[in-house]
């Protein structure tokens, strides 16, 4: 009765560490909806886009932690705890050893004045001095989804179609399950009678499935401490279950990663035009509307190799598209 009140005692404690190790890594907020709102408001003249506030701004930092080697410390929790079985003889003394790495935190810095000027800027439809705010606001908080959004709202309001476009695959990009990021994307490309587009990202952002290889990994540190300390087949079995799961995590996550590393150009110009070769005296094969989104192949000098997702392949000017 001993051993196996002890057994049930260890899988409940597992499981209590799987939640307590999701929670502690602050990756909550990639699974968070977007609050109910009021995205767009749609009329064949006119598209009206709300801004995200304060708090949202705030609250998106950048999320993209599998590009950070750094994150890959969270992996110790397990490895340590794997190695003080192999040199300890108490469970107690593990669970207690294991529980000190709990003490991590974070903090994120506002910068509040230049996003309350914006904001003041945008209601009173000086769209110039929003978008200003909004560019110095991007230098100091990079790879923030929230701003790059505001700044494709205040685009599509100066009448710039081609960067709204852009500055919204760049936040999709940062956070893809925006739900308010991509109605926006979705409906600027029916109003702007834009076919054909570049696919937006899947909504499932990289970092959850590093969120679940990071916690299937420890898992099976954890549990290989106990095949090693008890030799029972049933901790083996969900040893070699964790790091099935772990595996798949994984290949997921590198498919991902895989997804976000093909680049995507936005024309900006009036006078985009696709060419056949890379050359100044080449003719044009066909226009492209400004907002027009394109597979980024390569690069020779002043010219771009693009690919539309009709799979045409062609050159256009490095001076009339931005790439992501």
């Amino acid at each position: 009765m001993g051993f196996y009140t002890r057994a049930r005692a260890l899988r409940t404690g597992l499981v209590i560490f799987l939640f307590a190790f999701g929670g502690a890594l602050g990756f909550s907020q990639d699974l968070e909806e977007s609050p109910e709102k009021e995205i767009v408001s749609f009329s064949p003249q006119r598209v009206d886009l709300p801004l995200k506030g304060l708090e949202e701004v705030n609250s998106s930092f950048c999320k993209q932690r599998y590009s950070n080697p750094l994150n890959l410390l969270f992996l110790l929790p397990g490895l340590l705890f794997f190695i003080f079985a192999l040199l300890s003889r108490s469970y107690r003394r593990m669970f207690f050893f294991f529980g000190l790495l709990f003490l991590l935190g974070s903090t994120e810095p506002e910068h509040s004045a230049l996003i309350r000027q914006a904001e003041q800027s945008f209601a009173s439809q000086d769209y110039a001095q929003a978008m200003e705010s909004y560019r110095q606001a991007e230098k100091l908080l990079s790879c923030n989804s929230a701003v790059l959004y505001n700044l494709g709202v205040v685009s599509h309001y100066l009448g710039q179609p081609g960067y709204a476009l852009h500055y919204l695959r760049r936040s999709l990009r940062l956070d893809p399950a925006d739900r308010q990021a991509r109605s926006a994307l979705h409906v600027l490309e029916e109003h702007y009678d834009l076919a054909g587009q570049v696919t937006a990202p899947l909504p499932v952002h990289p970092d959850v499935a590093y969120l679940l290889l990071l916690i299937f990994a420890n898992a099976a540190f954890i549990l290989g401490a106990f095949v090693v300390r008890t030799r029972k087949v049933q901790f083996l079995i969900s040893l070699v279950l964790v790091a099935i799961a772990a595996l798949g995590s994984l290949a997921f996550l590198l498919g991902r990663i895989s997804l976000e590393s093909r680049s995507v150009g936005v024309v900006v110009s009036a006078e985009g035009e696709l060419f056949r070769v890379p050359e100044e005296d080449s003719k044009s094969w066909f226009e492209l509307p400004e907002g027009t989104s394109l597979w980024i192949r390569g690069q020779t000098g002043r010219y771009y190799l693009v690919e539309t997702p009709s799979q045409i392949e062609g050159w256009v000017r490095s001076d009339t598209i931005l790439v992501d």
